[in-house]
């Protein structure tokens, strides 16, 4: 059972040919941004997660080393095991230099050079320990003990030794400056300075570390690595990068222009075309296939679940990635169902999503808790859900909706009121109550419905939510 869909592939000639996202656009503006950057910098590429940056930093490393640059890939996510951000950030260094392709010269400096950036950054991190074993040592002292005229001597030399640590650091910054820039000279270095690349380092996943090591980093890039010839490239999520600066600087912090101090210009995609992507979807996840081998009637349900998945994944804004995590659960549905049975495509496309983002009304719903009225006036409270309830998808949604509900005899008696509804008597005397007509116009639409989608099966709602539980086993993320 393929579950999982096939990996978007990065061709060396042609890095944005499984492109879904339309974002080769984005990379060639970007590239000649950069390109003509004679300083350092840090750009920011803000979008929410989920929203396909991986990929597209992925497919522009390499176009950008298609294009001459010297790139550095670094997940920041995958290295937040380690203690110390400044340790990850060199030794990404020395994987680049072998990773590059460099002359045998070329190379031999680089590493030469390196050698010194690694011994000043070692430096720094040494510079802190004596200090630090000094003042833990204190904390465990019989207070009580020690005359006070010892406390006072040994705030003193903390003090002074902080103070001459402070002194040595300075220097020691500089000459971890001075060597970094060396290096990214070298590593840079072409036939003619007017034609040299700056060096592109790409950090992604930062907003998924912990605020610790991601705030640390970030502190890292501006302080130490701010040398001429290197560029920063942050895929990030603005909005939870700044929840991790609150958590360890409070829920006062300006969060915002915390970020500004270490970000000099961000870039956000544009919006992309949802259909091209959903069409890939089917492609990768190997649906074509399955929906071709239906037969008869049933090859209907494949034709209606291509019209229907685009406008439900729009109405609820689901990001691509939960997008991906509903295909996995139709896959799963379309995978467990025969070729000549229904599947229900606006039904089970409807509930897989309102699973995602309304559980406890799916639950309600599927227990016979939550009656459809209720389940439609949420879709209306949407934007772009009142559109969709008056739509002919709309009115199909709302027939399956009634022919699900798992009482019979409620169920009955909701088919009958909208019946009536559609009908209603001419009033014959005054005081007989008027008819809506807009809810009996829309009730006549329902009930066109009514007949055909429930003659498949007694309990739709029970078939289904098997499937989607089933297919929630096999999912690998939370949701």
């Amino acid at each position: 059972m393929k579950i999982k869909p096939t990996a978007i592939g990065i061709s060396k000639d042609d890095p944005f040919k499984e492109d879904l996202l339309s974002r080769k656009e984005s990379a060639e503006v970007l590239t000649e941004f950069v390109g003509n950057l004679n300083e350092t910098f840090v750009l920011g590429i803000d979008s929410p997660w989920g929203t396909g940056k991986t990929i597209f930093l992925k497919m522009w490393l390499q176009h950008l080393q298609n294009q001459g640059y010297p790139c550095i890939y670094f997940n920041a996510w995958e290295n937040d095991f380690s203690d110390s951000p400044l340790v990850s950030l060199i030794g990404e260094l020395e994987i680049a230099i072998d990773a590059l392709v460099l002359g045998e010269k070329q190379e031999a400096i680089a590493f030469k050079i390196y050698e010194k950036t690694k011994k000043t950054g070692a430096a720094l991190l040494k510079s802190a320990l004596p200090t630090a074993i000094k003042l833990a040592t204190a904390g465990v002292f019989d207070l009580a003990a020690i005359k006070q005229v010892e406390l006072v001597d040994l705030a003193e030399d903390i003090a002074k030794q902080q103070i001459d640590e402070y002194k040595t650091d300075k220097k020691t910054i500089v000459n971890f400056r001075k060597d970094l820039a060396d290096l990214i000279k070298t590593i840079s270095e072409k036939t003619k300075p007017e034609d040299r690349n700056p060096l592109i380092f790409i950090i992604d996943e930062l907003d998924r570390c912990r605020p610790t090591y991601a705030v640390e980093l970030l502190e890292k890039v501006k302080h130490l690595f701010s040398v001429e010839g290197l560029v920063f490239i942050l895929a990030i999520d603005r909005q939870q990068l700044a929840e991790s600066v609150r958590s360890l600087y409070g829920s006062g912090m300006d969060a915002e222009g915390y970020l500004r101090r270490f970000i000099d210009l961000e870039y956000r995609f544009p919006i992309p075309n949802i259909e091209d992507f959903i069409n890939g979807q089917f492609a990768r996840f190997g649906l074509n296939e399955i929906l071709a081998a239906k037969v008869g009637q049933t090859h209907s349900d494949g034709q209606i679940l291509r019209q229907v998945v685009p406008k439900l994944f729009s109405l609820f804004g689901l990001s691509l990635r939960t997008q991906e995590q509903c295909f996995t659960q139709l896959a799963v549905v379309l995978r467990t169902t025969q070729p000549n049975a229904f599947f229900y495509a606006h039904l089970v496309t409807f509930l897989i999503c309102l699973r995602v983002v309304n559980r406890k009304l799916y639950s309600a719903y599927v227990k016979g808790d939550a009656t459809p009225v209720e389940v439609i006036d949420y879709i209306q409270t949407i934007p772009g859900g009142r559109q969709l309830v008056d739509s002919e998808d709309g009115y199909i949604l709302e027939a399956y909706l009634v022919n699900g509900i798992r009482d019979w005899k409620k169920r009955s008696e909701a088919i009958e009121a909208i019946s009536n509804l559609a009908n209603p008597p001419s009033p014959r005397k005054p005081e007989d109550p008027v008819v809506d007509k807009v809810k009996s116009d829309r009730a006549k639409q329902v009930n066109r419905h009514l007949g055909w989608v429930g003659q498949y099966s007694q309990d739709m709602i029970g078939y289904l939510s098997k499937k989607i539980e089933l297919a929630q086993r096999f999912t690998t993320t939370t949701s």
